[in-house]
């Protein structure tokens, strides 16, 4: 082959050589090489859909069309679904702390089962009422599929991004699949996951606009010069704004959505040879100039910005008609308003319980490890060596290198912002735990993929920086390697499998509709009764009758703020007087016991419930 003459133009040289035809090594390359992306795309496929079926398959053992109650918090958001049917407004008549798309969602998904005609409550069955519940609990499960499908493709994308896209990035395809599994696996997920509450509901957008982000990061890059669109960025911000309608709890992976966009743009900073260094910036002042790549994330997140708040702006419109300050306003009473009563505690008494992570040590120890692995990473650029001439040659199987840091920092980087968030913020409810469970399932695949890699091929010389030891050593280092895998796998496996057959046994023992006597007397009285008052709000939605509307949240936070109290709730019941009291029977004395003992009739009682009516009524229904 006759090399170029030097008065040959590099760009030519370039070009030429580009053209010329790459002969293959021998065993470097299949004969169909090309198609290799589009197989480990299916191998991808195929290993999320294996992890969506374990789900489904320990879902199907979950009484969701018959429990009375799965999660703490279903009461509420059941409850405010059944006043929006009878036609009452969120904030200005129902007291409520979180944004309204989730409750609007809800209720619509109630009217398409035709349990309320019009505005008032049908007559119920147990039926219709077993019916009402599953479409809810059905659209928590739809959300759980749809977070673990992101976090699937997020876990992913970010591990090829960290590779460069090469086939050694191929072994990662086990740490997705160990994150689902583990993160199925976790202490009160599948409870959490069939529950009506916001919490997944919420987290499953914002995770599936992080897995959007790092896609595009992956194959192209958002453009957000000349003709090119930033649909990406575009879509990763209606995502955001839909995940905070429902809730805003996910606001700190703002900061992970801008470390994505921000190593993409230093990536195609890089990748762009054409473009000085340092050019793009223009300034009134003679000196350095901004990075392009500076300017291009500040773009991309000046687009984001604005696509979350026309999207919140728009769902708000739809949901509720625009109540945005009074829904601002509820909500930063309810979550930062300073303790006035400690009538029921303060939030101080509920703090992070860090003894979790140790009850949760199959998922802590290996996440331990894998912090430990993302770091070297980091430190030592394990993927960064330089392409092979076959890599420069072939457009399909060009690789990037990952910036110092870059993305490998990424799963310790959101383990401590979680634990930070929620090891500070007080009050601590056990269902925020789910927040901290994805990057520690994160870091724990990472570590046990680098384990099992270091018992199968031995101690890597890019992750851990020395030189190829002597066979006998390397085989003994396999070996301890393997031992500790096989010592983990043994202990954590029952253990993890104990847990989900334990968790699926508990919810298998709540009280079902179908054999729910109280549910029956309640029937009994809803024609002649238009409110319900109980300490149990999800009676109120499977008897059809709405709680009064101040009544439907009565959460500790109400209490804390001094906006109830139980002066109040007395005096409010002695004007209301509804027709219908159920309460816990757990003989504690209660601030309108005098109004149960003059104006009501207990009507039914069993070790769990106690039932009044008003003495009219409960003439009227004899």
């Amino acid at each position: 082959m006759r090399a170029p003459t030097s008065e040959q133009p590099l760009v030519d040289r370039a070009s030429a050589s580009a053209s010329r035809p790459c002969p293959r090594p021998s065993g470097s390359l299949p004969q169909g090489g090309p198609t290799l992306p589009r197989r480990r795309n299916r191998a991808a496929g195929l290993a999320c859909g294996v992890s969506l079926f374990v789900f489904l398959i320990l879902q199907a053992f979950l009484p969701l069309r018959t429990a009375i109650r799965i999660g703490p918090d279903e009461d509420y958001e059941a409850a405010k679904a059944t006043l929006c049917l009878s036609g009452y407004r969120l904030y200005t008549q129902v007291w409520n702390d979180q944004p309204p798309l989730h409750t609007f969602i809800i209720t619509e998904i109630v009217k398409l089962t035709d349990r309320f005609g019009g505005s008032q409550p049908a007559p119920l069955n147990n039926v219709t009422a077993a019916h009402a519940i599953l479409g809810p609990r059905l659209f928590t499960v739809g959300m759980t599929v749809l977070l673990l499908t992101a976090f699937f493709g997020l876990v992913l994308n970010v591990g090829r991004l960290m590779t460069g896209g090469r086939h050694v990035g191929d072994s990662r395809l086990w740490v997705p699949s160990l994150t689902i599994l583990m993160l199925v696996a976790s202490p009160a997920f599948l409870e959490l996951s069939s529950s009506c509450m916001v919490e997944i509901p919420a987290l499953a957008p914002a995770i599936a606009a992080l897995w959007l982000l790092a896609a595009s990061q992956k194959r192209h890059g958002p453009a957000l010069s000349g003709l090119g669109i930033p649909w990406p960025v575009i879509g990763a911000g209606a995502l955001f704004g839909i995940s905070f309608q429902i809730k805003f709890i996910n606001a700190p992976l703002l900061l992970l959505a801008a470390w994505i966009v921000a190593d993409g743009c230093m990536r195609r900073s890089r990748e762009n040879s054409s473009v000085p260094r340092g050019q793009g910036g223009t300034g009134l002042f003679h000196g350095p100039r901004i990075p392009q790549w500076c300017l291009k994330t500040a773009g991309l997140l000046s687009v984001l910005a604005v696509c979350i708040a026309g999207v919140f702006i728009g769902l708000n419109y739809v949901a509720d008609g625009g109540s945005l300050w009074l829904q601002f306003k509820q909500s930063w009473a309810a979550h930062f308003a300073a303790t006035k009563s400690y009538e029921y505690g303060s939030p101080a008494d509920k703090p992070f319980d860090w003894t979790v992570l140790l009850k949760n040590w199959d998922i802590t120890l290996p996440a331990l490890l894998g912090v430990a692995v993302s770091i070297r990473q980091a430190l030592w650029r394990p993927w960064s060596a330089a392409r092979t001439p076959l890599d420069a040659r072939v457009p399909e199987f060009r690789t990037e290198t990952a910036a110092p840091g870059g993305l490998a920092l990424l799963p310790p980087a959101w383990l401590a912002l979680s634990l930070l968030i929620f090891g500070t913020h007080k009050p601590w409810w056990t269902y925020y735990y789910i927040h901290n469970l994805l990057p520690l399932c994160w870091c724990a695949a990472i570590g046990i993929e680098a384990l099992g890699s270091a018992a199968v091929l031995g101690v890597r010389r890019n992750w851990v920086g020395r030189k190829r030891e002597r066979n006998g050593r390397k085989e003994q280092r396999r070996i301890r390697f393997a031992l500790i895998l096989g010592l983990y796998l043994v202990c954590a496996c029952p253990w993890m499998t104990a847990r989900a057959f334990l968790e699926i046994r508990k919810i298998r023992t709540f009280p079902r509709i179908y054999s729910s006597l109280v549910l029956r007397e309640l029937r009994r009285f809803k024609p002649f009764t238009e409110f319900l008052y109980t300490d149990e709000p999800i009676y109120s939605f499977h008897a059809g009758i709405p709680m009064p509307p101040q009544y439907a949240v009565v959460a500790l936070k109400r209490f804390w703020s001094g906006d109830m109290t139980n002066a109040r709730i007395s005096s409010d019941l002695w004007s209301l007087k509804p027709g219908v009291i159920l309460l816990r029977n757990n003989g504690r004395a209660r601030p309108f016991d005098a109004l149960l003992n003059s104006a009501y009739r207990l009507v039914y009682m069993d070790d769990q419930h106690l039932l009044y009516a008003r003495a009219d009524i409960a003439t009227k229904a004899q």
